[in-house]
């Protein structure tokens, strides 16, 4: 991941000469992708508030969702599920509002997670069951699968 930093660090420096916000944006998200899976959570934290400052500022919706989802996902690593569950529902308000609410079906099993992971079963149910509706809509036949595992390991507590 060495030269992958060093990369995306040298292309911030050029997308900010250029002024390519939405390539900021990308790099950074990679950065923070990268410092996650290098157990780095809080310098992927700072990554992705970075990207999100940025998406914000070009009104880059889909962007700002993923930041959020990204977000969320960092803090469900922590095991924070209440601001996991914050930050996932900021990505499902940002798609719906950016007229994207298909984008919605990974964000819900998401949700249904971490309330799983809460022990509020229900809670689980319910946004499992809405990501598969929506999953369904649109073919989404990994999510569909993946959901579908989510669902039936609830059923068999």
């Amino acid at each position: 991941y060495t030269q992958a930093k060093l990369y995306f660090a040298k292309a911030i420096e050029i997308n900010s000469k250029l002024n390519n916000i939405e390539g900021i944006v990308d790099n950074y998200i990679n950065l923070g992708l990268i410092a996650e899976s290098e157990d780095s959570s809080e310098l992927a934290f700072d990554y992705y508030t970075k990207a999100l400052e940025n998406s914000i500022k070009i009104n880059d919706k889909l962007s700002t969702a993923t930041c959020y989802l990204d977000m969320a996902n960092s803090y469900g690593k922590k095991k924070d599920y209440k601001k996991a569950l914050e930050y996932y529902n900021l990505a499902v308000e940002t798609n719906i509002n950016a007229g994207n609410p298909d984008r919605n079906a990974l964000n819900y099993s998401n949700i249904g997670l971490t309330y799983s992971k809460m022990g509020k079963r229900q809670k689980a149910m319910e946004y499992y069951l809405k990501s598969y509706k929506l999953a369904s809509s649109l073919r989404a036949k990994v999510l569909i699968e993946h959901v579908a595992h989510l669902l039936a390991a609830e059923y068999e507590f």
